[in-house]
């Protein structure tokens, strides 16, 4: 039914986030026995991630906003997911945009890190699942472990090359902990000032 189908989309918030990381685990070890499978659970994962966007997108433009609290706790206390129709589109964008890259970058994976395929796929799964949860989380902190998810992916990523590779991960790693520093300290001082981090109660006491 269609009420059915509005719970079952509120869970599609939590559920696109903890996909593509539960599959990258999977992606890693499976590499260890079948080196072949990290592309095609990889594909699978962000193929079922592109259809929870457009789920959600659905959702949100028939039902107006999706807030999904982990755990049942509200905010400020708990983590509220927060999707309203821009958050929605963006979902779609990454998700079609992160699938549409998996495609196309095979061959190049295969080419330039062939032993390494398992460990590439499923640290581009990670790196998603960063950038998905960025989109929907409605907490500053939840913010920060998703950034330094995505970031940290990136870094592994970047490594995984050859040549430079290690140098310019260096690089990226130092840049990137100096702005997640400023980012954590911008974080205490809200909390220290406010007692909370969830966005909608900041935008409310900031009004």
């Amino acid at each position: 039914t269609c009420k059915d189908y509005d719970i079952m989309s509120h869970q599609f918030a939590a559920l696109i986030i903890v996909l593509p990381l539960v599959v990258s685990f999977f992606v890693f070890f499976s590499g260890w026995w079948l080196k072949k499978s990290g592309y095609p659970l990889t594909l699978a994962a962000l193929a079922c991630c592109l259809l929870l966007s457009v789920g959600i997108l659905e959702s949100v433009l028939s039902n107006g906003v999706i807030r999904y609290r982990l755990g049942g706790w509200d905010p400020p206390w708990g983590i509220e997911y927060y999707v309203d129709p821009l958050n929605a589109i963006m979902l779609v964008l990454v998700c079609f945009l992160s699938l549409l890259t998996a495609v196309f970058s095979r061959r190049s994976v295969e080419i330039e890190v062939p032993e390494k395929g398992a460990l590439f796929w499923a640290l581009y799964l990670l790196l998603i699942t960063g950038l998905l949860g960025i989109i929907v989380t409605g907490d500053l902190f939840n913010l920060f472990v998703l950034l330094e998810v995505a970031s940290l992916s990136g870094y592994v990523l970047i490594a995984v090359g050859e040549k430079k590779s290690l140098f310019a991960s260096f690089r990226y790693v130092v840049i990137g902990t100096m702005g997640a520093s400023f980012y954590l300290l911008g974080v205490g001082y809200l909390y220290i000032g406010t007692g909370s981090l969830n966005m909608a109660d900041l935008s409310q006491l900031r009004s």
